[in-house]
């Protein structure tokens, strides 16, 4: 490697680096996303924002007693079983990067995003 390209590639790690960005194998990856992330349903997702990295798995569990909840992407991209959880839990992975709003179906106030990353 010439000394030119030593210092474009100290520049790039760099401020990948400082970003939240880790370089491996010469691609910047984001550094700071968990494979997997968990939230609690009882009454409020909490939390009520995740961030979990492109590929990877949110679980939620189910845990309000006698009461029925949905997770449902406000896109309809995913969704729990359409009659509701009282127990249990519920994984979707999410393959692409962004952010995605849900809501339960019988609490409108039951809100939560995931950030992919």
């Amino acid at each position: 490697m010439g000394r030119g390209h030593r210092f474009v590639a100290a520049g790039v790690a760099l401020l990948a680096g400082g970003a939240g960005f880790a370089i491996t194998g010469g691609a910047a990856v984001a550094a700071d996303a968990p494979s997997t992330a968990n939230v609690t349903v009882k009454a409020v997702y909490l939390p009520p924002v995740v961030d979990v990295a492109t590929g990877g798995t949110v679980i939620w569990t189910f845990d309000d007693g006698n009461t029925p909840h949905t997770v449902t992407a406000d896109d309809n991209s995913f969704g729990s079983p359409a009659d509701g959880q009282k127990s249990g839990t519920f994984e979707h992975v999410f393959d692409h990067p962004g952010s995605v709003s849900y809501h339960c179906d019988f609490h409108l106030g039951m809100i939560g995003t995931v950030d992919v990353r």
